[in-house]
């Protein structure tokens, strides 16, 4: 489908003024996106825009209610909405995917040495709870000095759905406060351990209280 749709909008007299019409129009020097690598950005921003966001959601409303003080803190200053999300990125944890790389040469860490070529899986969310960087990372803080954080990644492995998930989860607390202020956890939520990207969340019971 998208590839047809975009066969479409290259024969256009105008790709269009969306995403996709950008991604056509982009230039740097005589270079030029192919078809398959707007498709490939195309796939990513569907899938850091629905799947991802998904997991995202319930996890930062269930860090917000299971921690009422720090809801209450997010309603007196909506402003901190946008550290309220990564804190909440933080301490949740609810990604599961690890980071595929491989050794460059032969290199010890912590007693163990990984071989020149050799496959490593890093478990990126526990830098998001490693004491040496963070003040009590067990605690829940919307306040919290978040610099240095790699919840969406860093450097060229930054996260491509960052600006649509953080907007997305934005409007989404910020119209959950609007309607339920006095929203309360009813129970614990229930997971999916076999789910493969996330902990995913597949019940979590609220009492709207209104």
């Amino acid at each position: 489908m998208l590839q047809g749709l975009i066969a479409e909008r290259r024969a256009a007299d105008s790709p269009g003024d969306d995403f996709i019409g950008v991604l056509l129009e982009a230039q740097d020097g005589d270079d030029r996106l192919n078809d398959w690598e707007v498709l490939g950005i195309v796939a990513a921003m569907l899938a850091a825009g629905s799947d991802t966001a998904s997991d995202m959601h319930p996890s930062l409303i269930y860090a917000l209610l299971d921690n009422p003080d720090q809801y209450e803190k997010l309603k007196q200053d909506p402003s901190l909405v946008d550290n309220a999300i990564v804190e909440a990125l933080r301490y949740e944890a609810f990604g599961k995917t690890g980071l595929h790389r491989y050794a460059l040469e032969d290199v010890e860490f912590e007693g163990i040495t990984v071989k020149r070529g050799e496959q490593i899986i890093i478990a990126g969310q526990a830098a998001g709870l490693d004491p040496t960087q963070w003040d009590n990372p067990q605690e829940f803080d919307i306040t919290r000095d978040l610099n240095g954080n790699i919840v969406f990644g860093t450097g060229a492995h930054v996260c491509a759905g960052l600006f649509l998930a953080k907007s997305q989860a934005k409007l989404m607390l910020l119209e959950f406060m609007k309607r339920f202020p006095n929203a309360t956890l009813q129970e614990m939520p229930t997971r999916d351990p076999d789910h493969y990207n996330a902990r995913h969340v597949t019940k979590l019971l609220v009492k709207t209280n209104i």
